[in-house]
């Protein structure tokens, strides 16, 4: 009897898959455009399943309708006409599960990706092991132990709240079992089984920690950890050699079995999540249950005397996963010569801390040559310029809902160098060095592991080189017109401060000149007051020479921004698009594998050393840091600047007390005093300065209003 393909306004559009049991249509309504995943038993006949099998269908299907977590696919009631028309072709009598339908497809399928060869982006690679940890943490909350992880478990679905979020969730409870029932059969994928199982040995939730850590494993390198090319058989027997801090085992390019506690470098995770990651993998892949899942630091059970005391260490092995990819980094990319550094950071890290940071080790001699700017991977752009050292750079990240906040990258240059220098020597990962070296010899039994570290490799250059363009277009179309203002800000905000303390010397100068100085002192008193008013009026001589010095960078800058359209022209010559782009087809080329791989990394290599080399940039890269430079001696110039007014304003007052001082005695010895100097001389001398001030201003204002009066007078009457 052949299958329906319309019910209705259903429509069956496809076939997602098919396992050992079941195969999963999907349907879509035309009216509503809904879809619905149906899974249903594919054998045609009851008597060619066995009453286990059987039984392990309806207990899945029985528990997908229970589970209610994001990161496990959802039940979805099927439409009763559905329904009705679909059982009449389901030969077995099994349930049909029901479920929703996530668009992306499984985890399988995006690790086959050419991209995806050395393993996922970092902020992928993080999202997926916290949806998938928090969904077995789930099942295991309801004693449940899936005991098929695996990525071809694990689908992909749009987030319902974020465009650009995608949801991990874990499907197929075939073989997912309660704990308290007893497990000894020999379920799973080969590959993802914990040891424990192929032994026929009675196991626990320890089972899905193995299977975690192989997944964790090869999400983040892209391949598996044990020994893929083997048999089961032979995978096994070497797995008893590995010690506990072991967490992979490959084959040398000698040909020798090597166990390593470290997750290869050749892959999308920074230095930071790898470390945790090993750690965590060699708790979860011990080959002892009983061991693991036990924090790395503690090495033996003998010293636990109480099984209780054991599972207080074994408890929530996935939580320590979720805090492990949780940890927030700063990857940085230091343009001056092209090197990444990367930093963890918490809730309190300073803007300014990292500036530190980052001029320590780029060697910077002061922070504010160094500038901080976010950048998103995914639009290749700069979306601000990071100024304010006092603010958490977590908290700036809330304003940008496009920045990952677990991997914040940033972009850093130096102003008081040339952005064109020489750049970091490239690392070359250690089978893509022996295929350059020794093409003839090399060895095509490794060429899917040269095609995943080429496309490691190429893909990072890329990734510097788009920075790299960012971090010149953002210099001259942001940073310095920015500087500049900011410099006009600052000059204005002097040019204030000058006038107001000339007006304040103003309205003394009458004061003292009129005053009687017979004493020494008070002669010496106003002659170091005169020296201040000559001090004070030959700064605001200097200030005209800055106006006209900062006018002259602000036109420097403005023909700089005129160069930006035939600088991006000259940067794009040195784009790593193309040869990216080939890498990708590589897996395709088999056996004219090793040719193009010398071609892709001849060519990127004269790619990064003709950006180095181009007189053009070089000239450009000049110019700008010779702008920088101005900027920033006349920026500490107003600093010293403001200081100086700040000194004479303060000696200004002190001048001004001692010579109040002498007026008061010298008043105070005559016998002709009244009450209004008494009055006066009692005030103090802010006040009195106040107030000479308000008075000039009300004298001017009246002044105006009686020309302006007098003025619409004459108007009228000409009229």
């Amino acid at each position: 009897m052949t299958e329906r393909t319309k019910v209705g306004d259903w429509r069956k559009i496809s076939d997602l898959g098919s396992g050992a049991f079941g195969v999963v249509s999907l349907w879509k309504s035309d009216t509503t455009e809904d879809c619905i995943a149906v899974k249903r038993c594919k054998f045609l006949s009851p008597d060619s399943l066995s009453n286990r099998q059987r039984q392990r269908w309806c207990e899945e299907v029985k528990r997908m309708a229970q589970m209610d977590h994001p990161n496990i696919v959802h039940h979805k009631p099927l439409p009763n006409e559905l329904k009705v028309a679909l059982q009449k072709y389901n030969p077995t009598g099994l349930p049909l599960l029901s479920m929703e339908y996530c668009s992306l497809g499984n985890l399988r399928r995006h690790l086959h990706m050419p991209q995806n060869l050395c393993g996922l982006v970092e902020t992928q690679l993080r999202k997926a092991l916290m949806d998938i940890a928090n969904g077995v943490t789930y099942l295991h909350t309801l004693g449940i132990a899936h005991r098929d992880i695996k990525p071809d478990n694990v689908v992909l679905q749009l987030s319902s709240e974020s465009k650009d979020e995608v949801v991990y969730k874990l499907i197929d409870l075939g073989y997912a079992k309660e704990l308290g029932d007893s497990m000894v059969s020999l379920v799973g994928t080969s590959h993802y089984l914990a040891p424990e199982i192929v032994k026929g040995e009675r196991y626990g939730p320890q089972v899905d920690y193995w299977s975690m850590g192989v997944l964790a494993y090869e999400l983040t390198t892209g391949t598996l950890p044990f020994l893929p090319e083997f048999s089961p058989i032979e995978r096994f027997s070497k797995l008893a050699e590995k010690s506990d801090h072991d967490i992979c085992a490959y084959i040398s390019y000698s040909g020798a079995v090597v166990f390593s506690s470290e997750i290869r470098p050749e892959c999308r995770a920074g230095g930071s999540l790898r470390h945790h990651l090993a750690n965590w993998l060699k708790s979860a892949l011990r080959f002892d249950a009983k061991r693991r899942g036990i924090c790395s630091n503690e090495d033996s059970l003998g010293t636990l005397s109480h099984p209780k005391q054991v599972d207080e260490i074994q408890q929530k092995p996935f939580e320590r996963l979720i805090q492990s990819v949780s940890k927030p980094v700063v990857k940085l990319f230091y343009a001056n010569k092209m090197e990444l550094y990367e930093y963890e950071i918490d809730n309190e890290t300073l803007v300014g801390t990292i500036r530190e940071w980052v001029s320590r080790d780029v060697k910077a001699t002061k922070h504010e040559h160094v500038l901080l700017m976010l950048y998103n991977p995914k639009s290749d752009s700069v979306c601000l310029q990071l100024t304010e050292d006092q603010v958490p750079l977590l908290s700036v990240l809330l304003n940008n809902q496009n920045i990952h906040s677990m991997v914040v990258n940033v972009l850093a240059l130096r102003t008081d160098v040339p952005l064109v220098q020489t750049t970091a020597p490239v690392a070359f990962p250690k089978i893509v060095r022996e295929a350059m070296t020794s093409a003839k010899t090399f060895n095509l039994k490794y060429s899917r592991t040269l095609c995943s570290q080429t496309v490691y490799l190429v893909t990072v250059e890329k990734e510097m080189s788009d920075m790299y363009r960012s971090c010149w277009k953002w210099n001259i179309e942001h940073a310095v017109p920015q500087a500049v203002q900011q410099l006009q800000v600052a000059v204005k905000k002097l040019d204030g401060h000058t006038d107001k303390l000339v007006h304040r010397l103003e309205c003394y100068n009458g004061l003292h000149s009129h005053s009687d100085m017979k004493s020494q002192y008070d002669r010496c008193q106003l002659e170091y007051y005169k020296q201040l008013v000559e001090c004070v009026l030959r700064a605001q001589k200097l200030r005209h020479k800055l106006k006209q010095r900062v006018l002259t960078l602000k036109g420097w800058a403005g023909t700089l921004q005129q160069q930006v359209e035939q600088l991006t022209m000259t940067l794009q010559k040195y784009s790593l698009d193309d040869l990216y782009k080939e890498a990708l087809s590589l897996p395709e080329k088999k056996d004219k594998l090793l040719p193009h791989v010398t071609r892709i990394i001849s060519n990127f290599m004269k790619r990064k050393h003709g950006v180095v080399n181009n007189k053009e940039l070089k000239k450009y890269s000049g110019a700008i840091c010779k702008l920088h430079c101005h900027i920033s001696d006349i920026t500490e110039w107003l600093s010293e600047f403001e200081k100086y007014l700040n000194i004479n304003t303060a000696a200004l007052e002190a001048a001004e007390i001692q010579l109040r001082k002498s007026q008061h005695l010298s008043l105070k010895r005559s016998c002709s005093k009244n009450s209004l100097e008494q009055d006066l001389l009692a005030l103090p001398c802010k006040y009195l300065l106040f107030e000479n001030q308000e008075l000039r201003y009300k004298v001017n204002d009246i002044i105006n209003k009686g020309i302006l009066a007098h003025k619409n007078h004459m108007e009228s009457v000409k009229m």
